[in-house]
């Protein structure tokens, strides 16, 4: 009986030193995930930035040369009426 006991008592102690593991992996692991979901949103709105940037450049170099184009694209059409 006592042996049963013992047996008892020893498997309910590995069974909370498993558990306490566990938990504290979950633990890790959430604390883990959360700093990879920030540096996700980190990387995110870098890229964002990069992208609206590299938009600002583009459309501010070439918003200009179009513009004259379609001026001149007008008066081409004017000159032609004309004839």
């Amino acid at each position: 009986m006592a042996r049963g006991k013992y047996k008892a008592s020893a498997e309910k102690r590995i069974e909370a030193e498993t558990i306490a593991q566990l938990t504290r992996k979950v633990q890790e692991l959430t604390e883990e995930n959360e700093k990879l979901k920030q540096q996700a949103i980190q990387d995110s709105l870098h890229h964002a930035y990069q992208i609206a940037e590299m938009h600002e450049q583009t459309v501010g170099v070439t918003s200009p040369r179009i513009q004259e184009l379609e001026e001149e694209v007008l008066r081409l059409k004017k000159a032609l009426r004309g004839l």
